[in-house]
Parts: structure tokens; sequence; C-alpha cells
């Protein structure tokens, strides 16, 4: 009856192979999180740019609103004067009652 020992070289033998081991492991791990991290830097970028986007399509809206909104200003003054002077006086008192309180 013969019993077989594990094929290993001695105590420094294991310990190298454990080394090993850990070397590979961590080299996984290291080459995980990079993996990680520059699929996040990739997803910041990409919405990064939606964001900027978005900005200037919102900044756009606004200034065809404004343009929008001054040319009805004008039209209004130059047709209905007296009514765009009541309406300036409503919007102006209800703007300073708000202001006040």
């Amino acid at each position: 009856m013969a019993t077989t020992t594990p094929n290993y070289n001695g105590p420094s033998g294991r310990t190298e192979d454990m080394k090993s081991k850990a070397s590979e492991q961590l080299g996984a791990v290291s080459d995980a999180v990079n993996d990680t991290v520059r699929d996040a830097s990739r997803k910041v970028e990409n919405m990064a740019g939606d964001l900027a986007q978005r900005g200037r399509e919102v900044g756009d809206q606004v200034q065809d609103a404004a343009g929008n909104a001054k040319q009805a200003v004008d039209t209004s003054l130059r047709d209905h004067p007296m009514t765009t002077l009541a309406a300036a006086a409503v919007i102006g008192f209800v703007l300073g009652a708000i202001w006040k309180s």
C-alpha cells in the first residue's frame, strides 16, 4: 500500500506556486477594474456630449421664443398701442404685488 504525497518542491516551491497564483488573480482583477473604469469613462463622455447637445437645442428654442415674443410685442405696439400699454401696466402691477409679498 503506497501512499501518494503531493508533488511540490518543498515549502519554497509551494510558496512560489501561491505567489504565482496570487499574481495571476491580481492581474485578472486589475484588468477587470481597468475595463470597468474605461466603460464608465466612455458612458460619462457620451452623457456629457448628449447633455451639451440638449443644452444647445434648448438655447436655440429659447432664442426662437424670445424672437417670437419680441415680434409679437412689436406688432401689438404698432397695431394696438393702448391695449399693449394697459397689458404692460397689469403685468407690472402683478409682478409688483408678487415681489412685495
